[in-house]
């Protein structure tokens, strides 16, 4: 770790940083495993079809409130659409006149027009870290976890959170002796 300062100026100490446990070391278990994707992420995710409209993706992400949806054909992943990509193909009021008329533009479009194709994917038995790495590397926010080809999954930015809040809930916890 390089230097860094603390609050009253002076070089931080690793005790000053001990309950900050987000390292390879602190995601291993009690048994010395690491923590797997399949422990984290939601399964069963949301998907759409690379034919359905952008209009019927938006419904589909506000429903479920989610910002991403596997695009899936014949049961196997082909990509992925976000909230993103469909912002960046979405028409905007200089060229429609009103709501209704971009909404029924939007029903034209196919979530072909605005997925990535072959999205960077996990297994459920891969490292939470890694995972983190990855979505970090590429900055993406979510990654289809899949499965012999199959969506079994998909782990995001907000499931590494969920994760680090507890990781560092145990240890906070932990050092004050309070459960």
């Amino acid at each position: 770790m390089g230097n860094r300062l603390s609050e009253d100026g002076g070089e931080m100490k690793k005790e000053d940083i001990s309950c900050l446990r987000w390292t390879r070391a602190s995601a291993l278990g009690a048994v010395g495993r690491s923590v797997e994707v399949r422990q984290w992420m939601t399964p069963s995710p949301v998907t759409i079809g690379s034919s359905a409209s952008l209009g019927e993706a938006i419904r589909l992400l506000v429903k479920h409130n989610v910002r991403e949806l596997p695009v899936v054909e014949r049961g196997k992943l082909i990509g992925i659409v976000t909230d993103r990509d469909i912002r960046q193909v979405s028409p905007s009021y200089p060229l429609f006149r009103d709501e209704e008329e971009i909404r029924a533009h939007l029903d034209s479009m196919k979530v072909s027009c605005a997925m990535s194709l072959d999205p960077i994917v996990v297994e459920p038995t891969d490292d939470m870290i890694e995972a983190a790495s990855m979505m970090i590397r590429y900055r993406i926010g979510s990654l289809p976890v899949v499965h012999e080809k199959r969506v079994v999954g998909i782990v995001s930015v907000t499931d590494v959170m969920k994760l680090f809040l507890d990781q560092n809930k145990q240890a906070v916890y932990s050092k004050s002796g309070r459960a």
